[in-house]
């Protein structure tokens, strides 16, 4: 993987990162609906039975944490503005599976995207339907926790759109690099929320995922079901909150709404983007 600028510089950014924030051992972590998907593993995987307690997820960025071994996501994302300038709703979805031991070895993922929701029977014109648009996405990440103090801090590298078929062929792959850590916010009456911070940067990030760019975001759980965070993409602001209920331990539900591009430093106007992802795990 060769970046525009030099690798090491990160790494030793996301070490330090680590390395220096004091973490709680109930914040979570969370690129839009992957970014959910990731944000509901860590939580699954970080938290006690009961009670639940305030999570932080950060939004619409890549993370350095990722899905357990045996987990299954199923994700959908929906925006009113197509390609962020087009007014016209659009839709895409993805199908994502954990493997690996992130806490002693290595995790892994692979993601199966699928770019146009549109039927075959809704076809117009030369439009794609469902199905002929796609691409396949891979990362690699590790996580670090300090049973002295909580904190858990994760590290990952990865590659979007790595296999691509149809309109997705004409976007180069993504080449990245993540870190996120969690920190206490306090919150009055001695009491604290979760905090989320991620950095990063990536080969195709700004201009519609074409140029290099960097990314941030913060983020704070507010309650055991809610989270606000806003994050820094490339070349475009996104703010939101996200909503996790739970359906046992096995299996959690997240919807998300974003405004992107709130600044409207890249298009006259911002647009909204709706994520609604469900999450299995312990499946294989």
């Amino acid at each position: 993987m060769n970046f525009p600028i030099p690798l090491r510089s990160l790494v030793w950014c996301c070490l330090v990162l680590v390395l220096l924030l004091p973490l709680p051992s109930h914040a979570q972590d969370a690129e839009e609906f992957l970014a959910d998907l990731r944000a509901l593993a860590a939580q699954q995987q970080h938290r006690t039975p009961a009670p639940r307690v305030p999570q932080a997820s950060t939004v619409g960025i890549p993370s350095g944490f990722g899905l357990g071994h045996g987990s299954i996501g199923f994700g959908a994302a929906f925006t009113n503005r197509r390609d962020r300038t087009i007014n016209d709703w659009d839709g895409s979805a993805v199908i994502s599976f954990g493997f690996g031991d992130a806490r002693r070895a290595l995790g892994a993922e692979v993601h199966l995207g699928l770019v146009s929701l549109t039927p075959p029977w809704r076809r117009s014109g030369d439009s794609s339907v469902l199905g002929e648009d796609g691409n396949l996405s891979f990362k690699l990440f590790r996580e670090f926790h300090n049973p002295r103090t909580g904190r858990v801090s994760a590290l990952s590298i990865g590659a979007s759109n790595a296999l691509r078929w149809g309109d997705p062929k004409t976007v180069p792959v993504n080449y990245y690099i993540s870190g996120s850590t969690t920190f206490a916010v306090p919150w009055g009456n001695a009491s604290t929320r979760p905090g989320m911070l991620t950095l990063g940067m990536g080969s195709a990030v700004r201009n519609i995922e074409r140029d290099f760019g960097v990314f941030g975001g913060v983020a704070m759980g507010l309650t055991p079901s809610m989270s606000v965070g806003v994050s820094w993409l490339g070349d475009e602001a996104i703010i939101g909150t996200q909503f996790t209920p739970q359906f046992g331990q096995s299996m959690n539900l997240q919807l998300g709404l974003y405004y992107a591009d709130a600044t409207r430093r890249v298009s006259s106007s911002g647009r909204f983007i709706l994520n609604v992802s469900v999450l299995a795990q312990g499946l294989y």
